[in-house]
């Protein structure tokens, strides 16, 4: 898992961190596009870890379900401590 989140930290990451390299080189105009869609891809980078997250840990997406109200939580042999917090 921790491999799949490098990966696609670099994935988000390296197209802005290139363009931000030849903008300081002193590079000819870089077209407008790529100036705009690689800051976005990179910033995109904070949802993917939340989903691959999801995607690779069961315990997590059981809680998950719990909190939303999907799924009773189950009670097993061990104890798990939850605190209800109420405004």
């Amino acid at each position: 898992m921790s491999i799949l989140m490098c990966v696609a930290y670099l994935v988000a990451w390296t197209p802005y961190t290139v363009l931000s390299l030849l903008n300081m080189a002193g590079a000819s105009p870089l077209p407008t596009a790529a100036c705009i869609a690689a800051p976005l891809l990179a910033k995109s980078s904070s949802c993917y870890n939340p989903v691959i997250y999801f995607l690779s840990v069961g315990s997590f997406r059981q809680d998950l379900r719990v909190l939303l109200g999907r799924e009773q939580e189950q009670s097993s042999g061990t104890s798990r401590t939850r605190k209800n917090v109420t405004a």
